[in-house]
């Protein structure tokens, strides 16, 4: 609550007083020691409490050792023979963000009204694990080797995937359901806090990565030199890699256990880190659309390492917008200005990036990844635009209307991951197994020395239209 500042304070004390001390409660300042928290803690007619000490007794910290130790032995699982690490370790998301929703789901006692909610999640578990059986691990060859008769030697040729479009929505669907199961701990947790907005829940999100970012230094170095001392006492290494594994594992619930108990720590921080960034983000947007229009915008359009380059840009200056607009006080007047001229900025370079994504679906054809690319910039403009329109439309800097528009896009973003999971699998997800196998069979991986393979390919393979391997 303090990230509204002792203006906001005081229009929410004033427009319900009732619910201003129970909200306050609820968010634990009554053990904060920041001057702002402690002056409405007297004024509510509260005394400030002791805050909770990490003792074997508080319950967050036995949650976080347990899910520390559960997470550890779920990533050993692949040593002992059951599961490949290349099928295993790219669904880890629900081994840290469920037991989260859990967690938040114990403390409010809301398990009976969040049933539905969990029939979702516990659907998309079952989908997850389907899924992984489905497609399992695409060990297929690229290429093959052949005989040149003019040099007499082995050469490579490339081969036509007749598998992208399956590969590719597998690929999709493990980074959107991390993306989606995110989006659902967001709605749970608003859900379930009075007060509690989807940009505050973004908020959060980053204080926790901050905090687990802090543990990570300060454990590497810890580990680091207990591994140096325990060497002189030859310890197998397989100890300090299971070390490294445990603490690795224990980094987000670490990160969520301190973010818990020291919600305010960080709550001065972001705003001003948000602020610097704003300027150096506006050069970088600058920079890009300056060299672009200076050299032509078809090299985007050609360039898919550029393209996917282009987009995380997109991502992160929504994020920093989120992050801005995440503490509901009024701005400044430059830094307002800052903000508009950035998203401006934004929107045009994300009309260049429709302009080449939409340029290449017409020469190539329909692909998930092409689609996924499109739909997401659109979404990206729409957010730009509305984000634009309120900046312009706020007086005095006021961040409530900004806020109300990413609120809105928030759950757009998080509907379309849940599109990517269901909807792509099962329109390009499918593929014959028989045929699969009979390929590899027919195009086995050879390797030769370097005397016997010519730096000189043959003439390659082009690629499908619509089966492209390796896309944006």
């Amino acid at each position: 609550m303090l990230h509204l500042g002792p203006k906001g304070l005081e229009e929410a004390y004033q427009s319900n007083p009732e619910q201003f001390k129970s909200d306050f409660q609820a968010a634990g300042l009554t053990r904060s020691k920041d001057s702002l928290a402690l002056a409405w803690t007297y004024r509510l007619g509260l005394e400030p409490e002791t805050a909770a000490t990490p003792t074997l007794g508080n319950g967050t910290l036995w949650f976080t050792i347990a899910m520390t130790f559960a997470a550890f032995f779920f990533f050993r699982i692949p040593d002992n023979g059951f599961f490949s690490n290349e099928w295993f370790l790219p669904y880890i998301a629900p081994v840290f963000l469920v037991p989260l929703m859990a967690y938040h789901t114990t403390v409010q006692k809301a398990w009976v009204s969040m049933r539905a909610f969990w029939s979702l999640v516990l659907g998309l578990l079952a989908l997850n694990v389907v899924a992984d059986v489905y497609w399992g691990v695409w060990d297929y060859p690229s290429y093959e080797w052949v005989h040149n008769p003019e040099t007499g030697q082995q050469v490579y040729q490339n081969l036509e995937d007749p598998f992208a479009l399956a590969r590719q929505t597998q690929a999709l669907f493990q980074i959107h359901l991390p993306l989606l199961l995110w989006g659902l701990l967001g709605f749970l947790y608003t859900k379930l806090y009075v007060g509690e907005a989807r940009v505050d829940f973004v908020r959060h999100s980053v204080q926790v990565g901050l905090f687990a970012f802090i543990v990570g230094l300060a454990g590497g170095a810890l580990m680091g030199l207990t591994a140096g001392l325990l060497s002189l006492l030859d310890f197998p290494e397989s100890f300090f890699e299971n070390l490294a594994i445990w603490g690795l594992c224990g980094l987000p619930f670490f990160g969520h256990y301190l973010w818990v108990t020291n919600k305010q720590v960080l709550e001065k921080i972001l705003p001003t880190l948000a602020r610097i960034f704003i300027p150096l983000f506006l050069l970088v947007v600058a920079i890009f659309l300056v060299t672009y229009v200076g050299q032509g915008i078809e090299e985007l359009r050609s360039n898919r390492e550029q393209l996917f380059i282009f987009n995380l840009l997109l991502i992160l200056v929504i994020g920093l917008v989120m992050m801005h607009y995440a503490f509901d006080e009024d701005k400044h007047p430059a830094i307002t200005f800052g903000v508009g001229a950035l998203v401006a900025l934004t929107l045009v370079a994300d009309g260049i990036g429709l302009w080449a994504i939409g340029s290449r679906m017409l020469d190539y054809g329909l692909t998930p990844n092409r689609i996924t690319v499109l739909f997401g910039n659109l979404i990206f403009a729409v957010a730009l635009t509305g984000v634009l329109v309120a900046i312009l439309r706020a007086k005095n800097g006021a961040a409530a209307p900004v806020r109300s528009v990413l609120n809105t896009m928030l759950p757009v973003f998080v509907g379309w991951t849940l599109v990517v999971v269901l909807g792509f699998p099962a329109v390009y997800g499918r593929y014959d197994h028989a045929a699969r196998e009979a390929f590899i069979k027919e195009h086995p991986n050879k390797s030769f020395s370097s005397y016997d393979v010519s730096e000189v390919t043959v003439d390659e393979v082009a690629p499908a239209d619509a089966t492209e391997s390796d896309e944006e």
